[in-house]
This record gives structure tokens, C-alpha cells and sequence, in this order.
């Protein structure tokens, strides 16, 4: 088997291999020509997705806010990061109902420690992960609609240990519906909540 090897000064070093057997035609391993770089393998981990936590909520939600925020219940994630250098990217997506025209807000929590690097900072009064508006001409249609709210986010925790991420909700003075619609409960939807741990 032929193969060109590249020795370090200290001895040791890389070698470029023919495959194991006769490929069906010739292959071109090619270098970039437009800067250095660092050629990454199967064994490099940077960016890699480690391991994913997926939480479902099938069930209905329904509460009077009333300008307060409340745990989203049953829409929680543990995860254990395996590394103290890794990121936890999440995504998120809830399905949502009302019948006056409210505002929708969500907050990302760490057990019962907010996290706010995910808020905006553009609110005059409210600032929020994610906001979500839906105004029709009427109480009536508003009532009818389902809304759909999605957000994502990149997070460094630096430990290894356990953490349970929550999602809090407001919808303002309104009685507030999560996975249905708030004038008929015939038609549901699922929200979710996704977290992956990548290595950094």
C-alpha cells in the first residue's frame, strides 16, 4: 500500500494513505488556495451537535395572566452538558390563542433564574425572548386564530452540571391558550422546546 508521510522534527508524524482497496476511480483530495487553514476530521469535535433533548407539549395550557409572567408547565428540558466549554442551543415553538388583542411574550429560565442575554432590549416597557402579536378587527376572529411563536438562542453555562430549562409566558389581562383555540377546544397543536448541546 503506498503512502506519503510527513514527519515532525520531534520524529513522529501524519501519513497520507492509499484506501484499502482499488476505488473505482481516482479520487482528489483538494487544499484550499485562499488562506490557512486547519484541515478538521471525523475525530474533531468543534461544532459537532454532542447530544439533544426534545420536550413535547400535547396537552392544553390555559391561565389569567393578567400582565404576570407563569411557568409554561410541562414544557421543560434537563440536560446534563458533557463538557463545561459546550454551548446549548435552543429552539422553540408554541402554539398559542387568545381573544382580546394581547401581546404574547415568552422568557427563557434557567431553574428560577432568568435568563436574560436572550431578551430583547428595544422595549420601551417590555422585553421579552420572544414576542408574538396578533390583531384582527374583532374579539370574535381573534378568538378564532391559532398563532404559532417560535424563538432560538445559543447559551454557555460553563459547568457540567444538571440544569432544567423553563419557559415562562404572559399574554397580558386575557385568558390566555396554549395548544388550542381559545373560542373551541376541537382543534389542537403541539408546542415544543429543543435543546442541543454543541461542542465549542
Amino acid at each position: 500500500m503506498s503512502q506519503i508521510k510527513l514527519l515532525h522534527s520531534g520524529g513522529n508524524g501524519v501519513s497520507i494513505v492509499a484506501p484499502d482497496s482499488n476505488p473505482a476511480s481516482d479520487r482528489t483530495l483538494k487544499l484550499p488556495s485562499d488562506g490557512d487553514g486547519t484541515i478538521l476530521t471525523t475525530n474533531s469535535s468543534v461544532g459537532k451537535i454532542l447530544q439533544v433533548k426534545q420536550t413535547l407539549k400535547k396537552d392544553v395550557y390555559s391561565g389569567n395572566h393578567y400582565g404576570n409572567y407563569n411557568e409554561l408547565t410541562g414544557l421543560s428540558v434537563t440536560i446534563t452538558p458533557t463538557s463545561s466549554s459546550s454551548k446549548l442551543l435552543f429552539t422553540t415553538g408554541i402554539s398559542w390563542s387568545t381573544e382580546t388583542g394581547q401581546i404574547f411574550e415568552v422568557k427563557l429560565y434557567d431553574g428560577s433564574s432568568e435568563i436574560t442575554a436572550a431578551n430583547s432590549t428595544t422595549g420601551s416597557s417590555s422585553n421579552a425572548w420572544i414576542a408574538s402579536y396578533n390583531k384582527n378587527a374583532s374579539d370574535s376572529v381573534l378568538s378564532d386564530n391559532i398563532n404559532m411563536a417560535h424563538g432560538s438562542y445559543l447559551h454557555t453555562v460553563s459547568d457540567t452540571n444538571a440544569h432544567t430549562f423553563k419557559i415562562y409566558i404572559r399574554a397580558g389581562s386575557t385568558t390566555l391558550f396554549i395548544n388550542r383555540r381559545q373560542s373551541d377546544g376541537g382543534n389542537g397543536g403541539t408546542s415544543y422546546l429543543n435543546v442541543m448541546e454543541v461542542a465549542a
